[in-house]
């Protein structure tokens, strides 16, 4: 009985990513729960290498790490990594060694952490067909005790800030073109700027 009461403390007691002072541990997280609680599974030694995407003046940066084929099957699933000093979440994957298995093509976002939640932009490319579509540059917001994935929209934002009278105002009395990124008032919000 002892022994599972300290099991269940010691669980208990693991501090989030988030906490103010946490030291980054470099490596790769298999789950959201490794990431949440800065514990990586595998070791990371590995340069990585940034590419800009633009849609007008809104730009974001994929990331890919530079690893060899053998050695990203090694590694094997993979949700995300830290490389000692900022976190990623994997984005898109070739899915040639199986869905979840990495491969040194998988694009990764860097996350911004702001109160309960984790936020990362992206570009979505277009589908192909006749029609040309635009790509779209979207926000996702991670909830950091569940890991639920949520596509920031209008509704979205407004139902987080809405503590925020005159931001909330701002967000709505603004043309929808000339609106910022929706991760930036869910930012503001959070880090109380107003």
């Amino acid at each position: 009985m002892l022994c599972l009461l300290s099991i269940a403390y010691i669980a208990g007691a693991q501090e989030l990513i988030t906490k103010s002072g946490t030291t980054l541990k470099a490596g790769f997280y298999k789950t959201h729960e490794e990431m949440k609680f800065n514990n990586p599974s595998v070791p990371f030694n590995y340069q990585v290498g940034m590419k800009k995407a633009c849609i007008e003046e809104d730009c974001v940066y994929r990331y890919r790490i530079r690893i060899d084929r053998a050695k990203a099957k090694q590694v094997g699933e993979v949700y995300g990594f830290c490389d000692g000093e900022n976190v990623y979440v994997r984005i898109a994957t070739d899915g040639s060694l199986g869905k979840n298995v990495l491969t040194p093509n998988d694009r990764f976002s860097k996350l911004d952490h702001i109160g309960p939640y984790c936020l990362y932009s992206t570009k979505l490319n277009s589908q192909g067909g006749k029609k040309a579509v635009p790509a779209d540059m979207t926000t996702f917001m991670v909830d950091l005790m569940t890991g639920d994935r949520s596509k920031l929209n209008e509704m979205v934002v407004a139902k987080l800030i809405k503590g925020n009278p005159s931001l909330l105002a701002e967000f709505k009395n603004t043309k929808r073109k000339k609106r910022r990124p929706y991760g930036e008032y869910v930012m503001r919000y959070f880090l109380g700027r107003d």
